[in-house]
């Protein structure tokens, strides 16, 4: 019975700990890129 327990805690800190540090540095990383692709965008309209 406990490694039952064991098992699904273990599943659910992992699930947590993606949610809490992998998703925000993914969205942060998006956000990134797409206001690099928006500036060169601009700066080709300018010439």
């Amino acid at each position: 019975m406990g490694e039952i327990i064991y098992e699904a805690l273990a599943q659910y800190i992992t699930i947590f700990f993606f949610v809490v540090m992998v998703l925000p540095a993914v969205i942060i990383f998006c956000g990134y890129l797409i206001y690099i692709v928006v500036m060169c965008i601009r700066e080709l309209k300018k010439k």
